[in-house]
């Protein structure tokens, strides 16, 4: 009998808790957060859709050493200002907080 689940679930599973805790394990490695719990880091990636309706942006990035790997995903955009002069495709750099459950939001963003 195997106490442990194997295979696709399990790296799954195993993803899901490290996205989850990893906020809590390393500490910010950029710029000062406003909320200094909340930790900011840097990288570059690829604007692949903007949802300004729904204040976000989903973003193709590299890796963010010490916290995720490269991957697509959506980031909160609380200020609506940072989506002028951005286009599907655009090549970016662009800071980041992760905030309270998880939820990361653009604080900077610049073509490059």
């Amino acid at each position: 009998m195997r106490l442990v689940p194997q295979g696709s679930w399990m790296r799954a599973m195993l993803f899901v808790a490290w996205m989850l805790m990893a906020p809590r394990l390393v500490g910010a490695q950029a710029a000062p957060s406003m909320d200094a719990r909340a930790p900011r880091y840097t990288t570059r990636g690829v604007i692949e859709e903007l949802r300004p309706e729904r204040r976000q942006i989903v973003i193709r990035h590299e890796a963010v050493p010490g916290y995720m790997p490269a991957m697509t995903m959506p980031f909160s955009v609380e200020d609506a200002s940072l989506f002028e002069g951005l286009a599907a495709q655009q090549r970016v750099e662009f800071t980041f907080s992760v905030e309270g459950r998880g939820r990361h939001v653009v604080r900077a963003i610049r073509r490059r």
